[in-house]
């Protein structure tokens, strides 16, 4: 039997040389740690500082307005665009007949002295307030209508109360010029009811309504929406004469109105003496004007509110003896 050999073993050799370090690349070491945490806290401080504006210029170039219900608004659920479950179904007209000494009862308030005469060409009556609620004329809007024996509608009247609280009695006339009016009727609108109002829209992508009465303009800006034109801008002029027999009245009225609106943010106002009476301009916009100032300051009911539809407008201020126009 043959014996398998034995391996030879392999020397060892230990070479004993100091090793060399290889470079595969080149770390800088930078020494600007404290200066990179000052700029982090600088940048932090100012977007704190900086917060409050970026959100104001977000909301203006980039949300989208607040913008009013369509139908079926409540004071409680102010922000549905949805029809309500049950509206309301159209109002029979009830008509009555003009004869003297009438008198007629709606929701707790009285229509007396009613007048029509067609020599004066105006309209007059009285409104008792007796048990009705006067917030009924914050969600509603009262209207007279007179007709002719065919029930041909001629005109319609917008009663003028809403800027009125506690009242009792208020008596009022208007302009009127049919002479054939033979029946009268008290109609309830809400905005639901007003017919739509086509506006152009002018350089600045704004439809403008100008409504006028006598030596008054007011000149109504809107952006349009969703096939809406909402309420932006307002400008008020008017030029009132010195041979008016209440030149005094009017002169101190809109003096003391040009000083409470000259503090308000967004109102420009101009009371201009002339040589024979003075003259008034005043431009609101809304998009400046805080809610808080609106809400305090700009209390005519001729002001309207911000996004207030320009519809509504044209429809109760050509029921209060203006003269509404798209230009």
């Amino acid at each position: 039997m043959t014996m398998a050999k034995k391996k030879k073993q392999e020397e060892v050799v230990i070479v004993r040389k100091e090793l060399t370090p290889t470079v595969i690349g080149t770390l800088e070491k930078k020494e600007s740690g404290p200066i990179i945490a000052i700029i982090w806290v600088v940048i932090f401080i100012l977007g704190i500082v900086g917060l409050p504006f970026l959100t104001d210029w977000i909301d203006t170039k980039f949300h989208t307005p607040n913008i009013p219900p369509i139908k079926g608004n409540t004071p409680n659920n102010p922000g549905t665009t949805e029809e309500p479950n049950n509206p309301e179904e159209p109002q029979e007209i009830k008509y009555y007949d003009i004869e003297e000494n009438m008198i007629i009862d709606f929701d707790g308030f009285q229509l007396t002295k009613i007048v029509v005469d067609p020599v004066s060409k105006t309209f007059s009556s009285r409104l008792i307030h007796l048990t009705g609620d006067t917030n009924l004329f914050v969600t509603k809007r009262y209207f007279i209508e007179l007709y002719s024996e065919e029930n041909t509608l001629l005109e319609r009247f917008l009663i003028p109360i809403e800027e009125l609280k506690d009242f009792k009695i208020l008596n009022f006339s208007t302009a009127s010029n049919y002479q054939i009016v033979k029946k009268i009727a008290i109609v309830k609108k809400d905005e639901r009811d007003y017919p739509a109002v086509s506006l152009k829209l002018n350089a600045n992508n704004e439809g403008v309504l100008e409504c006028s009465h006598n030596d008054e303009i007011f000149t109504y800006f809107f952006q349009e929406y969703n096939n809406r034109f909402l309420l932006n801008r307002v400008v008020e002029n008017l030029t009132y004469y010195s041979s008016s027999n209440d030149y005094d009245s009017v002169l101190m009225k809109y003096t003391t109105l040009s000083a409470s609106l000259r503090s308000v943010n967004g109102v420009e106002v101009e009371l201009t003496p002339l040589q024979n009476g003075f003259y008034y301009e005043a431009t609101i916009d809304y998009n400046q004007v805080s809610t808080s100032d609106a809400s305090k300051y700009l209390t005519r009911p001729i002001y309207y509110k911000k996004n207030t539809e320009a519809k509504v407008i044209s429809f109760e201020l050509g029921a209060s003896g203006y003269q509404c126009k798209a230009i």
